[in-house]
């Protein structure tokens, strides 16, 4: 799920979730399973301006 708000003419921000399922390539080898997780949820935030 993502919204770009735009604030002004010059200014913008953006908001990102998302639930990322990343299986058994994420896990180190040397890692016990117990200890990993396959699914990470994350949230990015970017803001950005410009002239």
């Amino acid at each position: 799920i993502g919204v770009l708000l735009h604030m002004g003419d010059h200014a913008h921000l953006g908001l990102d979730y998302r639930s990322v399922d990343y299986g058994d390539d994420f896990n180190p080898i040397h890692t016990p399973r117990r200890l990993t997780t396959d699914n990470i949820e994350t949230v990015t935030i970017m803001a950005g301006v410009n002239w």
